[in-house]
């Protein structure tokens, strides 16, 4: 997670991703940048910008589960709740 409003920033970031992969390499624990995304956090409109994993671009997603809670880029929780709901009442319906 950072902070990006700009250019600065982003560099900072990619930097940090950066020591995070050169670590897991020398630690033998590469990271499995398949399942790597990048998601921007925002109330406003924004503009996805490209970071890699080493030399593997990442994908920008408008979502993503962490954790077992869905994110929205546009920070509302209207899919993670509906979600919730569904699974809810599927087993409400097994009780039934």
């Amino acid at each position: 997670y950072s902070e990006v409003n700009n250019d600065g920033d982003r560099l900072r970031f990619q930097a940090n991703i950066n020591a995070l992969h050169k670590l897991s390499r020398e630690w033998k624990m590469p990271f499995n940048t398949d399942r790597c995304e990048v998601i921007t956090f925002s109330k406003g409109p924004t503009t996805a910008r490209q970071c890699s994993l080493g030399n593997s671009p990442l994908e920008c997603v408008d979502q993503t589960t962490y954790l077992g809670i869905e994110m929205q880029l546009n920070l509302k929780f209207d899919k993670h709740i509906a979600s919730k709901i569904k699974s809810t009442s599927k087993i409400l319906g097994c009780f039934k």
